[in-house]
């Protein structure tokens, strides 16, 4: 999962036909940047993958904190020194022993629990010996500050040293520092009550955090267990951390519980030892199934940013879930999870990820005949499976699964699926070329979400038609289109398709020569989307902001709009959006008078769209064909060709930089 958790931190989107590795590389490709990348030693596999990366970005930097090296080349192993401790024969008129950070510490997490606490020179001396026993290492300071509850310094010092020589006596083969860290949290856990051991076990299958209520459901399923007392003990034990983020719901929202990665892992042996852990990844994967299963419908609703930030926040015990039901071989239940994902996999751009899981089931199943799947869970998971391999520019391969989601689904009589289906395979289908097939296939669509009175597959379907209209050059019909989309979005709720509707609904109107119309509904979609972080589009909405400036003579403010949305494509490496604002800065320039300049633009857009297979639309290549034929005119031919083939030996990121120089 490690090129998909780094796909989504630098947001790279995968709207080109390349692979997620290469898109990410020429996200990072001419950056100076630092990632951290924490805990990495249950990854150690994804080593190769961080090689690549770093021999593609020479300005890339690693830092890696993990208990094994990577080993790998270029790898400079920091050995992390435990915290500065007093020596036993410090003298304190030398230096006072709250100046040492391992004390500091202690001190720190012991008011934690004991807000009055107070320590005398006495029982700082023996706090300094718990220190130097625990060897300096941070967690286990905290794990027995956390007792200062019930026991004081002194007594602490003199049960900690017994107490870690006997847990860590045959565990010679570990490092020492393992040894002291494990003994440590070995005695933390040995004085939990029986209910707070159980509690302990079952906190650990949660990858990415939990709040209150997924606790209750989770890990206490018969209500044996008193969760309020067990989780403030633990919380109050250091053995548990209350987080201060809130999920983005509505109210004031649920504090969430999380445990250190390598207390987790302890307490996840303690739940196998206790021979619970199967029951309880079970009861883990039926809630998170019930979750995304919930959120489906809101996705597309009016509470779609809070539902859409509730699944990302827990995307980590989703993956969790996953990835158990595959283990298990429930099949079915993995793919209805997938299915209940798609909207959320597609708008949050995790299209690989979908697509790797929904793979995964239906190999699993065509592997093993002890794990069917229904034939409407099928046909609804290539559905979207299709949709994901569209997206990243596989529009053959797309073409081919949604026909045989289609057909299997007719089969079914599930119109709603088909729905689906055919809606996706339209679009793709126009997208190849065909698009006579293209309507036929959203025309049925359309006339099946009519039939089940389904508003927003409706404007769905009808959206599709107005960029089919749009792209023909038929205005008018994709104006009605879009007004249709955008009024049925609004009606239902789901402001993401809106705003992108009001996108469409600017170009139509600017291409029928309503300008100032055009730019108030992109103005307003620009402000929707800054407001709803839609970034994936943010270039989009500027291009037709600038394309609307550049029609009413205000150069100008088209310049600085086109180098926005450039620099916005481009730095979300969303290639499609870099070739059409090229396109349109080339343009620009021949308006303005700089004909060579703009030639050599348009080279270098049509090398791009040569290289990357991404052809233009047919309005946007006659309005660059007209602006080629003026400056072919000013320039003469022999300029012309020496411009234009300037343009096409210049690199993507060189034909950025110089149109990002030029304005």
């Amino acid at each position: 999962m490690v090129i998909y958790v780094l796909a989504q931190a630098l947001e790279v989107p995968e709207a080109t036909p390349r692979s997620l590795e290469e898109s990410l590389a020429a996200r990072l490709a001419g950056r100076e940047l630092l990632i951290v990348l924490d805990n990495l030693e249950h990854l150690l596999s994804s080593a190769p993958l961080l090689v690549r990366l770093l021999e593609a970005c020479p300005g890339l930097h690693l830092l890696v904190t993990s208990r094994s090296p990577l080993r790998v080349r270029g790898e400079q192993e920091y050995a992390v020194a435990p915290l500065e401790l007093p020596g036993s024969e410090v003298r304190h008129a030398d230096r006072g022993l709250r100046t040492y950070a391992a004390i500091q510490l202690f001190e720190e997490r012991a008011r934690a629990v004991r807000h009055d606490l107070v320590l005398n020179e006495e029982e700082l001396k023996a706090v300094a010996a718990i220190c130097r026993w625990l060897d300096g290492l941070p967690l286990a300071i905290e794990l027995a500050a956390a007792r200062i509850r019930l026991f004081p310094p002194q007594a602490l010092l003199q049960l900690l040293p017994s107490r870690l020589a006997l847990l860590t006596d045959g565990a010679k083969d570990r490092p020492s520092r393992q040894q002291t860290l494990r003994g440590t949290i070995d005695w933390s856990y040995s004085l939990l009550s029986s209910q707070e051991q159980t509690l302990f076990g079952r906190l650990s299958l949660f990858a990415g955090g939990c709040t209150f209520e997924a606790v209750e459901t989770v890990c206490n399923p018969d209500g044996e267990l008193d969760l309020l007392a067990g989780m403030t003990s633990l919380v109050e034990q250091s053995l548990v951390r209350q987080d201060s983020s809130r999920l983005p719901s509505a109210g004031a929202g649920d504090p969430r519980f999380s445990m250190l990665e390598t207390i987790r892992e302890y307490a996840a042996e303690k739940l196998i030892e206790r021979g619970e852990a199967n029951e309880m990844r079970d009861a883990l994967c039926a809630y998170y199934r019930t979750l995304a299963e919930e959120a489906e419908p809101e996705l597309i609703g009016p509470r779609q940013s809070e539902w859409f930030g509730r699944l990302d926040v827990e995307y980590d015990n989703v993956r969790t879930a996953l990835g158990w039901l595959l283990e298990r071989g429930w099949v079915e239940e993995e793919l209805r999870l997938g299915v209940a994902l798609y909207e959320f996999w597609l708008r949050s751009g995790r299209w690989s990820e979908g697509l790797r899981w929904l793979e995964a089931g239906l190999a699993r199943s065509d592997a093993d005949t002890r794990c069917p799947v229904p034939g409407e869970i099928q046909g609804r998971v290539l559905a979207a499976i299709g949709d994901y391999l569209g997206r990243r520019g596989e529009q053959e391969r797309a073409i081919r699964v949604l026909d045989e989601a289609v057909s299997l689904l007719r089969e079914l009589g599930d119109r709603e699926g088909i729905a689906i289906a055919l809606r996706n395979l339209g679009y793709f289908l126009h997208q190849h070329g065909d698009t006579a097939q293209a309507m036929r296939c959203l025309e049925e669509s359309l006339g099946l979400y009519r039939e089940l009175g389904d508003r927003w597959g409706i404007a769905t379907a009808v959206s599709r038609l107005g960029i089919i209209g749009m792209e023909a050059g038929d205005f008018v019909e994709a104006e009605a289109h879009f007004r249709e989309s955008l009024a049925l979005h609004r009606a239902v709720g789901d402001q993401g398709e809106a705003t992108l509707g009001l996108n469409n609904l600017g170009f139509v109107l600017m291409e029928q020569g309503k300008y100032e119309e055009a730019r108030a509904v992109l103005e307003e979609s620009l402000a929707r989307m800054r407001e709803l972080g839609l970034k994936g589009m943010l270039a989009a909405v500027l291009d037709s902001l600038a394309c609307v400036a550049m029609e009413q003579g205000d150069y100008e403010r088209a310049a600085a709009l086109f180098a926005e949305a450039l620099a916005v494509s481009w730095d979300l490496g969303d290639k499609w959006v870099v070739l059409g604002v090229l396109g349109q800065m080339a343009e620009l320039a021949v308006s303005q008078g700089q004909a060579a300049q703009g030639v050599q633009l348009a080279g270098a857009e049509a090398a791009g769209r040569d290289t990357a297979g991404i052809p233009n639309v047919p309005v946007e290549q006659e309005h660059r064909e007209q602006a080629l034929d003026r400056a072919r005119q000013e320039l003469g031919n022999e300029v012309f060709h020496q411009s234009w083939e300037a343009g096409r030996a210049m690199s993507l990121e060189e034909a950025v930089a110089y149109a990002l120089d030029a304005y």
